[in-house]
C-alpha cells in the first residue's frame, strides 16, 4: 500500500467490509460501534476498520442521511412559501 492509499475489500459470504488504511501489525481491536471495529497497532494508530453486517449498516446510514436531506429541503421550501405568499 502506498502512503496515501486506502484498500477496500468486501467479504460477501460474511457481509464484512474491510477498509485498510495502512500496513502494520494489529495489537488490539477497538469497538467503535455496534459491529464496527478498528484494528490498531502498538501506537493506537488505526490500521483498518471492519464493518460487520455491512449491507444493513451502510444502507441504514445512507437512508438516514437521505431522510435528513429530504426533511431539510421540505422545511426550506415551506419557509420560502410562507415568507413569499403568507406574509
Amino acid at each position: 500500500m502506498g502512503k496515501n492509499s486506502v484498500e477496500v475489500n468486501y467479504d460477501d459470504e460474511n457481509d464484512i467490509l474491510v477498509i485498510k488504511l495502512k500496513n502494520g501489525r494489529a495489537s488490539d481491536t477497538i469497538e467503535l460501534g455496534e459491529d464496527i471495529f478498528a484494528l490498531v497497532d502498538e501506537n493506537n494508530e488505526i490500521l483498518e476498520i471492519e464493518i460487520w453486517r455491512a449491507k444493513e449498516i451502510i444502507a441504514k446510514a445512507i437512508a438516514d442521511k437521505t431522510t435528513e436531506k429530504i426533511k431539510a429541503s421540505i422545511k426550506a421550501k415551506e419557509t420560502w412559501f410562507a415568507q413569499t405568499f403568507v406574509s
